[in-house]
């Protein structure tokens, strides 16, 4: 059995599509430009609050950085809104310690949302790390993030789940050298994770929690 999980956290853990979308929407109306329905972001997002604003901005980038920083002060003010777990997952992260599962999440959110966001919805879990962007270095897929905790736990690629809902954590998960599970919950569909080729689909954090303590 593998020692350890690393988990992304937006479609993966949590529910945030409201708040991030709602989030993007309030500053594209702050700055004149047109609002997107919510389904809309499930596309948008899984690259970045950059990539995220990018998006939304179909192609308009006059404003992008101020729209960027804008959104990043807004959520990080509004982030557990209507935000929560998903049905399941709090306790499936609690019977996965309890079988001595080290738990990680890796995250293209910035580093502070993603702690504070942790220590709000699972205070009473503990996780052995949490990681999101860090200013000057690349984001998912790019392995830098991932294999930083790796390393800091001691861990080898070979005793570590990835586990996602979008195509860009597959291709993390490939360039950590760890297998993978997509997850049909989130933000993308099982077709379009496809595409990406993960080793395993879960369904259901009943269905996830028996694979991983398989």
């Amino acid at each position: 059995m593998k020692k350890a999980v690393i988990f992304d956290l937006d479609g993966t853990l949590i529910d945030s599509l409201a708040d991030i979308g709602g989030a993007v929407n309030t500053v594209l109306k702050n700055n004149g430009y047109k609002e997107h329905p919510l389904e809309a972001y499930k596309l948008f997002t899984g690259d970045g609050a950059l990539n995220l604003c990018k998006r939304a901005l179909l192609g308009d980038e006059s404003k992008l950085d101020k729209v960027y920083q804008e959104y990043r002060a807004y959520y990080a003010q509004h982030s557990r809104v209507q935000t929560k777990p998903f049905d399941g997952v709090v306790e499936m992260l609690n019977n996965l310690q309890a079988h001595g599962m080290q738990l990680i999440v890796l995250s293209n959110k910035d580093d502070s949302d993603v702690k504070n966001i942790i220590k709000y919805y699972f205070s009473d879990i503990s996780f052995a790390h949490l990681q999101g962007r860090i200013a000057n270095l690349p984001i998912k897929p790019d392995p830098t993030l991932g294999n930083m905790a790796l390393k800091k736990l001691g861990l080898h690629p070979d005793v570590v789940w990835y586990v996602g809902d979008t195509v860009t954590d597959m291709k993390t998960a490939h360039n950590l050298g760890l297998d993978s599970v997509a997850v049909t919950w989130g933000f993308q569909t099982e077709d379009m994770l496809k595409t990406a080729h993960p080793h395993y689909f879960a369904h259901s954090p009943q269905e996830l929690q028996a694979l991983l303590l398989d």
